[in-house]
């Protein structure tokens, strides 16, 4: 999770700081793909790498959080374009992007830090603030003249920690915050609303970039009622991370907390840079975004490396093996499917550093990620199968040099 990953927390280790590069301006045009190399003799073609369709340098902030393109009936302006924010300078925008060329509009600050958006079901966008202590609000959005203002949503409320919000897509108008510390809370959409219930309760490891991470809903949760989370675990080298399946019980506000199907579990050495966030497509497949595992620098080179699940973008098949483990399939045009080569069936996309948060489009079909840079550069990508986004061949559109030790031998020469 970013919300730590501030310059000084950064700067811990000798292998997580880059020196501080700035710009004199934002980038205002998405960059075409690096042109890919011909096939090797004993292995795969190589792939090239891909730009994102946006950056911003150190001026601007230093720790991107990843938004959603806005839907919602509130504010024309802003529809069809993607807001974001940066979780450190507060600053929020919306960029937009008609498939070839980007452009940035700077929105309002958040009187707060700002760790995730969500969306309601009719596509009104929230942003949920971030500190550490039970304070912290979901701001809303109104605009009047060109200036944009940030509301008190739900005055009654208050929240500890949150780092996800959802909406479970069953018609009932409910909103879900994922609190860090393994509660989720559900309430309905209603500014007047003035109380939350406890719908998740589980034991994590928190905190930091550890804890309660991420939240999906099945497609058809209103049928099946499956919904999916992604959480840190003690007791692996040190720790673990996991992606579990729970069933709502009886009460449509409460969670079967017995019921949960592990799909994936691994160990992790990092605290941090650990991704999280999930979202749905719309041929239903779950797409989960993972960190390169942590410290800095990726030291363990495992973005290029796709024989690990670090720095990926994964993409399961959540209507295959229900019943019996691993719970999921791999769909069949994923890219490595079926491979000869030892790749990651699950991967769709590589070269991440830390996603923090990924949203899907259902009007563009498009799947977009903020990912949080080293120390130079925030950056925003479209995500598309077998796509190299160059972690740590380059931070943004720039070459990186390490620290710790330059970019992976993997990257494409």
């Amino acid at each position: 999770m970013q919300l730590d990953s501030t310059a000084a927390v950064r700067s811990a280790s000798w292998r997580r700081i880059a020196a501080m590069l700035f710009c004199a301006a934002l980038v205002a045009f998405a960059c075409d793909d690096d042109d890919p190399q011909a096939p090797t003799e004993d292995g795969p073609p190589a792939v090239g790498l891909t730009d994102p369709i946006w950056e911003y340098d150190r001026t601007q902030g230093q720790s991107i959080t990843g938004g959603y393109v806005y839907r919602g009936p509130s504010v024309a302006a802003l529809v069809g374009k993607y807001v974001y924010a940066d979780h450190s300078s507060r600053r929020i925008w919306a960029l937009s992007y008609d498939g070839a060329t980007a452009s940035n509009e700077f929105l309002t600050t958040m009187p707060d830090g700002l760790s995730s958006f969500g969306v309601a079901e009719d596509g009104e966008l929230f942003a949920c603030g971030w500190n550490s202590v039970n304070a912290t609000k979901l701001r809303g959005f109104s605009e009047s003249g060109g200036v944009y203002t940030l509301t008190d949503a739900f005055p009654n409320l208050t929240f500890n920690q949150p780092v996800d919000l959802q909406n479970s897509g069953d018609g009932t108008d409910r909103l879900f915050v994922v609190q860090q510390g393994g509660i989720i809370r559900v309430f309905p959409n209603d500014p007047a609303v003035a109380s939350t219930t406890e719908f998740l309760n589980i034991a994590v490891q928190c905190c930091g970039e550890m804890g309660l991470l991420g939240l999906a809903f099945h497609p058809d949760y209103e049928t099946n009622g499956f919904f999916f989370v992604y959480y840190s675990l003690a007791g692996g080298t040190p720790w673990r991370a996991r992606l579990s399946r729970f069933h709502v019980s009886g009460d449509p506000n409460v969670a079967d907390e017995a019921s949960e199907k592990i799909l994936l579990e691994f160990n992790d050495r990092e605290g941090n840079h650990n991704g999280g966030g999930m979202c749905f497509d719309d041929d239903g497949f779950l797409y989960l975004a993972i960190g390169d595992e942590g410290s800095g620098g990726d030291p363990y080179q495992n973005a290029q490396n796709r024989e690990v699940v670090f720095g990926k973008i994964l993409r399961l098949d959540i209507d295959q093996n229900v019943d019996t483990a691993p719970y999921y399939g791999i769909p069949a045009d994923n890219p490595y499917a079926v491979n000869t080569w030892g790749f990651r069936e699950e991967i769709f996309a590589w070269g991440l550093r830390n996603p923090w948060r990924i949203s899907h489009d259902t009007t563009t079909d498009r799947i977009w990620v903020g990912d949080v840079g080293q120390g130079s550069y925030e950056e925003i990508d479209i995500i598309e199968s077998g796509k190299n986004y160059g972690w740590d061949c380059r931070e943004g559109m720039h070459d990186y040099l390490g620290p710790p030790d330059g970019p992976s031998p993997a990257c494409p020469q």
